[in-house]
């Protein structure tokens, strides 16, 4: 049996075992900060067993969804099928099945899947888009988590997320900041919010943007702000109302599961109640971090 490796996202544990397929710790270098040590003292949220799919070929199970690019989701019972095809394969790349709670997942591997392997015969995270996100997506539905297309910066001790669909400036926001020097950056394209103790965190991910930023870190969430470009820096409050109409285009929910689609809209009902939100219009420079600073400070430049 291949030794297995945990990898932890949000604080939830990911281990990947397999009895029959070597598996490789080369992961890419967004993943690498996330990847932790197994050990039998540690909690293992969710398990992966990795299997070889054998020829098999379809699901025979009718879709609950189908993405339109690679991957669709079925279900049978109490058990969920995802299957992943790429253009043109006359079989599936891979099919995972789990559990109602996705804690228990095994994924039938395509033997092509060996591939991403540094070394031939050896498997280098199978766990990636879009498994990865659609299994946290799951499990943190029942666990007060949600993920947010945002980029997301530490200041002070206190976290805040920058907002908005692709092409909205996450990116960008994350390169004004660092060009004025701010080092704690969580993530320039995705981050997980989770709610504890009638508190919220804000983690980075493994799932950066066109500028890479991907750490391991969590912090307080102090705020959010949805990104609108505009000739003027400015900082607006929104109203709950605004807010729902925000943050529901930049969450991922999965809208064809009724029961995960409530879970996730009770989580963003308690961060709409729990956490101020704000509309950062903003032009692509650097005077962006000014205004933020000012608002910070409840200071006006002049």
């Amino acid at each position: 049996m291949a030794e297995p490796y945990s990898i932890n996202v949000a604080g939830v544990n990911v281990q990947i075992t397999s009895a029959s397929l070597r598996l490789s710790e080369d992961l890419e270098l967004s993943y690498r900060s996330f990847l932790s040590p197994p050990s039998s003292a540690t909690v293992q949220d969710i398990s992966i067993d990795l299997i070889p799919l054998n020829g098999k070929n379809t699901l025979g199970i009718p879709k609950m969804f189908d993405s339109g690019e690679s991957w669709s989701m079925h279900k049978q019972d109490d058990r969920y099928y995802i299957s992943y095809n790429k253009p043109s394969a006359e079989r599936p790349f891979w099919i995972a099945s789990s559990n109602e709670e996705f804690t228990n997942i095994t994924l039938f591997c395509n033997t092509d899947i060996a591939g991403y392997g540094q070394n031939p015969g050896t498997i280098s995270n199978p766990v990636r888009y879009p498994l990865d996100q659609i299994i946290l997506m799951y499990y943190l539905a029942r666990h007060g988590g949600i993920l947010i297309h945002a980029s997301g910066i530490e200041i002070n001790k206190n976290g805040y997320i920058f907002a908005g669909r692709s092409g909205a400036g996450k990116t960008t926001i994350a390169e004004q900041f660092i060009a004025r020097r701010y080092s704690e950056l969580l993530s320039d394209d995705r981050v997980i919010i989770r709610e504890t103790d009638d508190t919220f965190r804000v983690f980075g991910t493994p799932w950066p943007g066109k500028g890479g930023i991907a750490r391991n870190l969590n912090i307080p969430l102090a705020g959010i702000f949805f990104l609108h470009h505009t000739k003027n820096n400015f900082i607006e409050p929104l109203d709950a109302r605004s807010v729902l109409e925000r943050i529901l285009p930049v969450a991922s929910i999965p809208w064809y599961d009724p029961g995960r689609m409530d879970d996730i809209l009770k989580t963003c009902g308690n961060l709409i109640a729990g956490v101020p939100a704000y509309m950062l219009h903003f032009r692509p420079d650097t005077d962006v971090v000014n205004a933020f600073e000012d608002f910070l400070s409840g200071t006006v430049r002049t």
